[in-house]
């Protein structure tokens, strides 16, 4: 049994650059981003914004869905500035 995904309030994550905080997180291209520091992450505005706000080396928790499983994983990403 496939939990619902809801595409309005998760994104997709397609790429993961290497080395960097998501890759460092573990986390991989096909999961989906649900929720940063508590909130949705349905836009890509609100998770840029919420980022933004970030001094570089601060923390954001992060909550991700995996395909093929039926729990969210939880994971921390350092902020970085590009």
């Amino acid at each position: 049994m496939a939990l619902p995904v809801d595409m309005m309030v998760n994104l997709f994550i397609e790429e993961v650059e290497k080395n960097g905080p998501a890759d460092r997180a573990e986390l991989q291209p096909g999961y989906l981003l649900s929720g940063i520091d508590g909130q949705n992450a349905g836009q890509l505005r609100r998770v840029g914004g919420i980022l933004s706000e970030k001094k570089p080396g601060a923390q954001a928790r992060l909550t991700v869905v995996v395909p093929r499983r039926l729990d969210a994983l939880q994971a921390t990403v350092d902020v970085e500035v590009r």
